[in-house]
């Protein structure tokens, strides 16, 4: 490498060795031009905005907004600043000025259109070539598109006739996982079009994390049933891996193929105002998938709430940047034009990050009446913007600020209108509101040129009893609530108390609302749906008081993490983090915190641990960093590791993560603080009950575990000598589950068994393993002998071998049972014997959460032996008996027996074909996701 590059690598080194350290409290790190900057160095997307800007600065170029999804290393940062040199710097020039566009008068839009398609169709015969949306280039490097009502509904028929021609049916999901642009409008009209139902996927950040993001939607496209996915050519390559792991996956398309496949005209189906319109996930990768369920009703009824509470015309111009797959974007932004018919000028989301000012100076100029983000984004403006890019930035026409879809930050509205106050914003112009995906997108909003209203309040009245109690001028222990308007025309809400009993003004409980969009329930998810009605009234799940019928909000009794506009579930990460070596598994909370200088809310990790020496706990942290990119595709902004018994939880031993934070921020949680006594003060009072409540639950767990292993002695010890006994084998199997239903019942464990077991020929049985518990409960499920396959090494243990010798196990090496030849033919001899087998394909039991690979060796005897495979998932048994340890513990475990599954082929091909067939019945039945190492 020449010495001019390798000065200008150190540089770019040293700033991203100064973006970690910023950002992970001054440690240090080891960077090279191939450090992986989300898994190795953990910077989440916003670091990386940061880190461009400051490349920016330091090499005096203007990189392009697209580096922030492909640039994955810091060699990839210097490569794009080396094509970058010598180009000129962007100027507001740039920024392609509308045409003037002839809108129909007097404020006329398809008042009676029941679904968007026939909002669409009503434009297409009104004023088909008007332009409908702008789509704005990035730094001038490819031109402004503009799609007509004319445009728009011609191409997306055209997909809709692909999707027919696909083999879409009436009503079945197509996902939608492409990024903003012409190709997304196509993609959701023609799906609703071709008589399907969109679901809204986010695109992965940056191409080369493309298969571990589409790892984290499977159990989202299962729980949709998605028929067909719409995706980048990028993701077409992988259809194939993800059709066998989603059963109701057929295909996945690019629209550029559907298009293609759209020119054979078809019958398109009607479109109800009672179908669906689209099932927006309000989480994503999770165990346990909310699709919100919205019809055209649904959509049509919140879009005509908030026009008439925002008195839009024809007249108005939206100027956006979110995301389509987003519902501030998909349905406050676009939906709300397609209805009303104002025009809505789009740029991409990567050119927003990479300049904020491109925002502002795309409603400067197009004359842009709303807009809309998160907090996050308005303060981005604040940090980002440079003086001398205000310079022509007008920003008069701006009439509604909407600020949503994250806690809006008091400082944030101020600092944002005393920044571009020269520009002409006014403050009245800010809007903060609050929605939720349930009702569609908006539920209150602030009253138009009114601006913001902020509460301070004391903090600790709030907090103790809820109430909301203005400080008194000079108090520092205040807490500033901004107001987020009120409800929107034909809604209503309410406050109560943890019984569901309405509150007066001004005191903090649970906010309820009902209205004409309210969903139903969520797609597929009984349980769910069930929660989230009471009494009549929908559970918003956040916190708030009224005060004169504007709603304050205070906080999430769900719990959720909001980074940057989007959800993170904080069960998830807990789950993940808990197996990893040197962290109690009961031991982890993860919450929001909020970080004032980012506008935004930091993910802070808090972590139980005994590690002490500072190169066990950094490696912690790098382990840390590495699971929560992989679990939720972001890292922590914080990890604090902590002695066990320093996170507060509940009598029932649940994670009290609110209580949590509050010790956190008040700087309670560090090892030396909750190693210090502070008398007479609430440190010494938190860290009091946590020790004593930590010292309850471990008397509890271990009095409990001592108390199982005595069951076992007084039960196991007769049984051992049982079968030792002449008998036959059906005797010694009925002694074994007599034996260990007296322990489980004695231990109040129960366990369910779903699914019936009925063969007249030999299977060969698999199931997922996770505990050593797994073994009892497949065999208190089965109701007759079978030969359960495990390694030799437990043949050679003295008393637990000559006990499973004479249940009837077979023995094979451990390491070599997917294709060792002597294994495989002890196990067929055994199938043709009549035998059932039980065999655990993971191999053995380690802490990884999910789905592991499978070993070949099952599929190989059943291939051969031409004998189905029953799948059967286990749940629930790694909370008894966890990895890594032999403690009982409480709990309940459930059984699932699925349908057999034959072998179609043979040789190694049917072999690989049957094992990923079996993997995902025994993954759906277990509800686990499966995982790739």
């Amino acid at each position: 490498m020449p010495s001019e590059t390798m000065n200008e690598a150190d540089r770019l080194l040293s700033e991203v060795r100064s973006v970690f350290a910023d950002l992970h409290g001054g440690r240090t790190a080891t960077v090279t031009l191939q450090s992986d900057l989300a898994g190795d160095l953990g910077l989440d997307s916003l670091a990386v905005v940061e880190l461009h800007d400051r490349l920016e600065g330091a090499f005096g170029v203007t990189l392009s907004p697209d580096v922030l999804a492909t640039a994955a290393t810091p060699g990839d940062w210097l490569q794009a600043i080396f094509e970058a040199r010598g180009e000129a710097g962007h100027a507001r020039t740039d920024v392609p000025v509308a045409p003037p566009a002839v809108r129909p008068a007097g404020g006329i839009w398809p008042e009676g259109a029941r679904t968007l398609t026939e909002a669409l169709e009503w434009h297409v015969e009104q004023h088909p070539d008007l332009v409908s949306v702008r789509l704005l280039g990035s730094h001038g490097q490819s031109p402004t598109e503009e799609l007509s009502y004319r445009t728009l509904a011609h191409e997306s028929t055209t997909l809709a006739c692909g999707l027919v021609d696909e083999g879409l049916r009436r009503g079945e999901r197509v996902a939608i996982m492409l990024p903003t642009g012409r190709d997304y409008f196509m993609a959701f009209l023609g799906t609703i079009l071709g008589g399907g139902v969109p679901v809204p996927i986010y695109p992965p950040a940056n191409p080369s994390v493309l298969e571990q993001h589409l790892d984290r939607q499977t159990r989202l496209l299962e729980n949709a049933g998605a028929s067909v996915l719409i995706a980048e050519p990028e993701a077409r390559a992988k259809g194939a891996n993800l059709c066998s792991r989603v059963s109701s996956l057929r295909a996945v398309r690019t629209p550029g193929e559907l298009s293609e496949a759209g020119r054979r005209p078809h019958q398109l189906p009607d479109v109800g105002a009672d179908d669906t319109a689209l099932i927006q996930y309000t989480s994503g990768s999770t165990s346990d998938p909310k699709g919100v369920v919205l019809s055209h009703t649904h959509v049509l009824a919140n879009v005509h709430s908030l026009g008439q509470a925002v008195d839009v015309s024809t007249d108005d111009v939206f100027v956006s940047w979110l995301p389509l797959y987003h519902d501030m974007g998909l349905i406050g932004a676009w939906h709300a034009s397609l209805v009303f018919g104002f025009p809505l000028v789009l740029l991409s989301p990567l050119q927003f990050l990479a300049r904020p000012a491109s925002w502002l100076e795309a409603i400067s100029a197009h004359s842009g009446t709303l807009s809309a983000a998160p907090n996050f984004a308005y303060q981005s403006c604040v940090d980002r913007i440079r003086d001398e890019e205000l310079d022509g930035l007008d920003l008069s026409s701006w009439r509604a600020a909407f600020n949503g879809s994250e806690p809006v930050s008091a400082l944030t509205v101020e600092r944002f209108a005393a920044r571009f106050d020269r520009c002409g914003f006014r403050r009245q112009t800010m809007c903060p509101a609050y929605g939720l995906a349930e009702v569609g997108v908006g539920l209150t909003l602030t009253p138009l040129g009114r601006g913001p209203s902020v509460d301070v309040l004391e903090r600790g009245p709030l907090q103790r009893s809820g109430e909301a109690i203005r400080a008194a001028p000079g108090d520092a222990n205040t807490v500033a609530v901004v107001g987020c308007g009120m409800v929107a025309p034909g809604y209503t809400i309410r406050v109560t108390d943890a019984h569901g009993g309405p509150l007066p003004d001004l005191r903090e409980g649970r906010i309820q609302c009902r209205g004409p969009s309210a969903s139903s329930g969520y797609f597929n998810n009984d349980a769910a749906s069930r929660s989230l009605w009471s009494q009549g009234w929908l559970e918003t799940g956040d916190l708030g008081y009224l005060r004169a019928g504007e709603l304050f909000l205070t906080g999430r009794a769900k719990d959720l993490v909001i980074r940057g506009g989007r959800n993170l579930h904080p069960e998830d990460l807990e789950q993940a983090l808990g197996e990893l070596e040197g962290v109690d598994p009961n031991g982890v909370a993860v919450f929001a915190s909020a970080d004032p200088r980012r506008g935004t809310e930091r993910i802070v990790v808090v972590i139980e641990t005994g590690l002490e020496e500072r190169a066990a706990q950094d490696a912690l942290r790098n382990r840390v960093g590495r699971t929560a990119a992989e679990v939720v595709g972001a890292a922590p902004d914080e990890i604090v590791l902590v002695p066990g018994g320093s996170i507060l939880r509940t009598t029932s031993l649940k994670i009290r993560r609110g209580a949590t934070r509050e010790a956190f921020e008040a700087g309670l949680l560090s090892p030396a603080a909750t190693a210090t006594a502070l008398p007479h003060t609430a440190a010494d009072r938190w860290h009091r009950q946590a020790s004593d409540r930590g010292l309850r639950e471990a008397v509890a767990s271990w009095a409990f575990g001592a108390y199982v292993w005595v069951l076992l002695g007084l039960i196991g010890l007769p049984l051992w000598f049982a079968v030792q006994l002449p008998m036959g084998r059906r005797r010694r199997w009925a002694l074994t589950r007599a034996g260990g239903r007296s322990l489980l019942v004695l231990a109040g464990i129960h366990l369910k068994v779903q699914g019936n077991f009925s063969h007249d020929g030999p299977v060969v049985i698999v199931a997922n393993h996770s505990s050593f518990v797994d073994a009892l409960a497949l065999m208190l499920a089965l109701p007759e002998p079978v030969v359960f396959v495990t390694s030799s090494d437990m043949e050679h243990r003295r008393f637990v071998g000559s006990f499973l010798r004479r249940l009837g196990c077979a023995f094979v090496h451990r390491g070599h049972a997917d294709r060792g030849e002597e294994d495989v033919k002890v196990m067929a001899d055994l199938i043709r014997a009549g035998h059932h087998l039980v065999i655990f394909p993971e191999g053995s039991i380690t802490p990884v959460v999910g789905l592991r690979p499978f070993h070949l060796g099952a599929f190989a005897v059943a291939t051969a032996s031409g004998c189905p495979v029953v799948p059967i998932g286990i749940r629930g048994t790694r909370d008894i008996v966890r990895p890594g340890t032999y403690l009982p513990h409480h709990g309940a475990a459930a059984v699932t027996i699925g349908l057999p599954v034959m072998p179609d082929g043979g040789g190694f091909t049917g072999e690989v074909d049957l094992s990923h067939r079996v993997r995902h019945a025994v993954a759906e039945l277990s509800q686990q996701l499966e995982i790739d190492r």
